[in-house]
C-alpha cells in the first residue's frame, strides 16, 4: 500500500508527528508551505483569524500527486478550533484526489473541537482512523504509543 504522509506545520509539533508517522510506516511525505510569514506574534494572530473565518491562503506547488497513492494521511495543527487555514486549502484543492484518508491533528489542549466535522466538509471524506495528539504529548516524546495505536488503525 502506498501511504503519503501530508501536514502543515507552524511550530513545528505537527512535523514533528508526521516524520515520526511516515518512518515507522514507511511512507513518503509532503510539508504543505506557502509563501506567508508566519512567525511571531503577528502570525499566529493572522493564523486564529484566517481560521476562524475559514479562509483559503494560496500554496506553493506540491512535488506529490495525492491521487498516486492508496492512503493519505493529513496532519494538522488546530487552530481557534479548526484545522491550519493551509491544510482546508490542501484538502479543498485536492479533493477528486484522495481514495482514502485519515487525520491526525496536534492541539493545546486534549479538548474535542469542531476539527474532525471541517476536516471530513472540506474533504468531502470520512476518515478511516483519526488521532489526537497534545501539545505536551508531543514535546515530551510521550506520543509514541498513541502513534503506534494510530499506525494499527491504518494498516
Amino acid at each position: 500500500m502506498s501511504i503519503l504522509v501530508v501536514f502543515y506545520s507552524r511550530s513545528g509539533t505537527t512535523a514533528k508527528v508526521a516524520r515520526e508517522l511516515a518512518s515507522r510506516l514507511g511512507a513518503e511525505t509532503e510539508e504543505i508551505k506557502e509563501e506567508k510569514n508566519r512567525k511571531g506574534l503577528k502570525g499566529y494572530l493572522q493564523s486564529a483569524w484566517e481560521a476562524g473565518r475559514k479562509t483559503k491562503p494560496s500554496l506553493k506547488s506540491l512535488e506529490k500527486d495525492p491521487a498516486r497513492y492508496d492512503l493519505i494521511v493529513v496532519g494538522t495543527p488546530v487552530w481557534v478550533g479548526t484545522m491550519a487555514s493551509p491544510v482546508r486549502s490542501y484538502l479543498d484543492n485536492n479533493k477528486d484526489k484522495f481514495d482514502r484518508l485519515a487525520f491526525f491533528t496536534t492541539q493545546g489542549s486534549a479538548q474535542t473541537q469542531r476539527v474532525v466535522k471541517d476536516l471530513e466538509a472540506v474533504s468531502q471524506r470520512a476518515p478511516v482512523a483519526l488521532m489526537e495528539f497534545t501539545t505536551k504529548e508531543v514535546s515530551k516524546g510521550g506520543f509514541q504509543e498513541k502513534l503506534g495505536r494510530f499506525i494499527n488503525k491504518l494498516t
